[in-house]
């Protein structure tokens, strides 16, 4: 509930084992780890910032999937 978040600001996606973080033209921008970014892939620990909102990547190796 920040509106200094666009409401369609950033996307975040898992492919691969890998976790990335990129603008989709947001009026403020996002940042990982304090620089503005328009894409980038991110690891544990790495802080994204929208607007006034933070979030720290805090991912998990990928589990095999049992059937």
């Amino acid at each position: 509930n920040d509106d200094s978040v666009s409401r369609e600001h950033a996307m975040i996606r898992c492919q691969g084992g890998k976790v990335s973080v990129c603008d989709i033209g947001s009026s403020s921008g996002t940042s990982v780890d304090g620089q503005r970014i328009d894409g980038c892939t991110v690891t544990n620990g790495d802080v994204i910032s929208m607007g006034r909102s933070t979030f720290t990547v805090m991912s998990q190796a990928p589990q095999p999937v049992r059937v």
